[in-house]
């Protein structure tokens, strides 16, 4: 911007038993906001993407729109206030594709005041060695062993965290993705994660910090079974 600097991030996710996609947006200040716009490609290579939402307290409907013209993605926001009679178009974002040794927000060295690296020992690839109750809360304490590989990578100059991990479990295939993000204004750590057939947990995140070892627990309501809980991760 003129005369500030936005950290913005984007979540997109299908769904194949729906055909609709999910998308998330955020940004460094904000975090993840919700709701998530939902919607589709369809033949003409046009993608549109809706959710109610608000704007200063007033019911809104938000579309996002996608679209290739001349070979470069483009990108346009609107709003509608009329139950989506009318739009207007506040926002377009044309794409122009740069080497990939370009400097950008992969590797921007703004660290926040306060912050050290975070997730970074995480970054790169990892074989996963799981284990996990198979009935939580009860009286079974039957424990499974699965296996995955996990991939990480930081942006925001450290203070975004994106991994993204494929496990199996017996039978069972689990795509899914962690998004950790640093809140500057609280001092903590924000965690969402996501798997591809339930997209964006629900309740989250949950939030803590680290120290300069990497060492750290992070902790937020859930709900299991209907149950409220209280969820920790160290």
């Amino acid at each position: 911007m003129p005369h500030r600097y936005i950290g913005g991030m984007a979540l997109c996710m299908y769904d194949p038993q729906t055909r609709q996609s999910r998308i998330w947006w955020g940004t460094r200040q904000l975090a993840v906001s919700a709701p998530a716009q939902v919607g589709h490609f369809e033949n003409t290579g046009v993608g549109r993407f809706y959710s109610y939402d608000n704007w200063q307290g007033m019911p809104i409907i938000t579309r996002f729109q996608w679209s290739i013209p001349h070979g470069n993605p483009r990108f346009e926001q609107a709003f509608s206030t009329d139950g989506a009679k009318t739009w207007e178009m506040n926002w377009t974002t044309d794409y122009t594709r740069v080497s990939s040794a370009t400097p950008g927000v992969w590797n921007r060295p703004d660290k926040a005041q306060g912050e050290h690296d975070g997730f970074a020992f995480l970054a790169g690839t990892w074989n996963l060695h799981i284990k996990r109750l198979e009935h939580p809360l009860s009286a079974k304490k039957d424990w499974i062993s699965c296996s995955g590989l996990s991939i990480a990578h930081q942006f925001w100059g450290g203070a975004g965290d994106f991994q993204e991990a494929r496990i199996t479990c017996g039978a069972q295939t689990i795509n899914a993705v962690t998004l950790r993000l640093y809140h500057a204004a609280s001092g903590k750590w924000l965690s969402y994660w996501a798997t591809q057939a339930n997209g964006l947990a629900a309740g989250l995140p949950i939030e803590g910090t680290l120290d300069a070892h990497g060492n750290g627990e992070l902790s937020g309501p859930d709900v299991l079974n209907g149950k409220p809980i209280l969820a920790r991760a160290r």
